[in-house]
C-alpha cells in the first residue's frame, strides 16, 4: 500500500469534502484489507476522532458505528440476545482475535467482499446502512449499486426484531475464507442468505417467498424450498470450489438450518 499524504478528519463534512477532492482519495477503516491493493492512495483519511466507535441501543433499531470493531461487536451482548448469537456465530469465524481488533464493521461493509462472514448475516437481519451525503438505504440497495458513489459510512443500524437464527461456514479450516456461507433468521417471516457463492451475499428471494406463503411449514414443505433454492441462487466456481460442491454444501445446510429455525421434527 502506498499513501502519498495521511489526513485526519477534523469532522464527517472534512472527511467527505476531502475523500472527493481526488479519485484516488481513501477512507482508512481498520486497513487490514486496504494495504493488500498495489492501487497508490494519494490521500488516507483517518476518522479515528469522529466517534463512530460506538454502539447504540434505539428503540426501534441498534446503531454500529462504522468505527466499530468486529470485537466490539462481537461483545455486544444485548443484540446478540436479540438475534439469536446470529452476528456473534459469523464473527467468531472471521480470521482471528487480532485480526478482529483492527478489522471494523465499516470496512467490512463497504469492501463489498464476496468472501464475507458479516454481510451475509446483516442481510437476513434487514440492515440498513446511514450515508453521511446518500443518507439511509438498506443493504440490499447498496449491495446492488454497481459503484457506489464516494461517501462516508456513518453506521449500520440493526432493526430490533426477536427471532430464531442459524449460521454456517463452510471452509477448508476454521481461519480460511469461505467456501459457502448461509444465514437464517426467523421472525413473522423467514429470511435466508448465502453468500461465498463465490460471489457476494445475497437474499434468497423466490426461496423465501414460497415459504412465508406456505399454510404450514413441515419436513416436505423445507424439502420443496430447498429445491427452489438450488434452482434459483446462482453459484459458480473458484480455486476454492467446485459449483457441485458449493450446491452439495448448500442443501444440505439449508435443509438443517431451516429444520431448526421452524422447530420442525424430522
Amino acid at each position: 500500500m502506498q499513501i502519498t499524504e495521511y489526513y485526519k478528519a477534523a469532522t464527517v463534512e472534512d472527511a467527505y469534502q476531502r475523500l472527493n477532492l481526488d479519485s484516488s482519495n481513501a477512507i482508512l477503516g481498520g486497513a487490514l484489507w486496504l494495504k493488500q491493493t498495489s492501487k497508490p492512495i494519494q490521500t488516507a483519511i483517518d476518522l479515528s476522532a469522529l466517534k463512530l466507535n460506538v454502539i447504540k441501543q434505539e428503540s426501534a433499531y441498534f446503531e454500529i458505528g462504522s468505527m466499530v470493531t468486529l470485537s466490539q461487536l462481537y461483545d455486544a451482548d444485548s443484540l446478540h440476545q436479540m438475534t439469536d448469537n446470529l452476528l456473534k456465530e459469523s464473527l467468531a469465524s472471521i480470521m482471528g482475535v487480532a485480526f478482529r481488533n483492527m478489522a471494523t464493521v465499516g470496512g467490512s461493509v463497504i469492501g463489498r467482499f464476496a468472501f464475507s462472514d458479516l454481510i451475509t448475516p446483516l442481510l437476513v437481519l434487514q440492515a440498513e446502512l446511514v450515508f453521511y451525503h446518500q443518507g439511509q438505504m438498506r443493504l440490499t440497495a447498496f449491495l446492488d449499486q454497481k459503484k457506489p458513489p464516494k461517501d462516508i459510512l456513518i453506521s449500520v443500524r440493526i432493526p430490533t426484531i426477536k427471532g430464531r437464527a442459524f449460521f454456517k461456514k463452510v471452509s477448508n479450516t476454521v481461519l480460511d475464507f469461505s467456501i459457502l456461507n448461509l444465514a437464517i433468521f426467523k421472525h413473522e417471516s423467514v429470511l435466508i442468505g448465502v453468500g461465498a457463492r463465490p460471489g457476494i451475499g445475497t437474499l434468497a428471494q423466490a426461496m423465501m417467498d414460497y415459504l412465508n406463503h406456505a399454510d404450514k411449514i413441515d419436513e416436505t414443505v423445507i424439502n420443496e424450498a430447498v429445491e427452489i433454492g438450488l434452482q434459483t441462487i446462482q453459484l459458480s466456481h473458484n480455486q476454492r470450489a467446485q459449483k457441485a460442491y458449493r450446491k452439495q454444501v448448500l442443501k444440505t445446510y439449508l435443509k438443517r438450518g431451516l429444520i431448526e429455525v421452524m422447530n420442525c421434527e424430522h
